[in-house]
């Protein structure tokens, strides 16, 4: 019996390659949104720290140097947390759209795969069919050559 070759094999190891590629492009930005994540959760608790700082002082005396040192970074800090949440949003989006896309390139992917099973059931169903009828044909032949005798 002849074996089943599908003619879009090579569309198919394609698409699996840019699932594949889909997939790497997901998990690094999934990769930058954690490191977003981690920078935020750094500066919160360093500003949370320095506003600990500045508290402790504050109750001793401070002076206008100090208080203004002390303004000035954690305006800064605050700053830098909401330009990181903007850059953090921004990352979440183009995280969705990779998974987006991953889920496309798989749908592609499987879709051929389905459809080369399809085929080759079918394929393999023809081919026993016809084996069938072949093994019926000398079946008969058998019996007439055995009746005329």
């Amino acid at each position: 019996m002849k074996k089943f070759q599908f003619k879009l094999d090579a569309l198919v190891r394609y698409r699996e390659h840019m699932e594949q590629l889909a997939r790497q492009e997901l998990a690094q930005a999934e990769r930058e949104v954690s490191e977003s994540e981690s920078r935020m959760e750094g500066m919160r608790s360093d500003q949370a720290a320095r506003e600990g700082d500045f508290a402790s002082e504050a109750t001793r005396g401070l002076s206008a140097d100090r208080l203004r040192l002390y303004s000035d970074y954690l305006a800064g800090l605050e700053l830098d947390l909401a330009q990181e949440e903007k850059r953090r949003e921004a990352l979440v989006k183009t995280r969705s759209e990779k998974r987006d896309n991953l889920a496309d390139r798989s749908k592609e992917r499987k879709l051929l795969v389905n459809l080369r099973e399809r085929q080759k059931d079918a394929y393999y169903k023809e081919m026993f069919a016809e084996e069938q009828k072949l093994v019926d044909d000398m079946t008969v032949l058998r019996k007439a050559r055995d009746i005329n005798k």
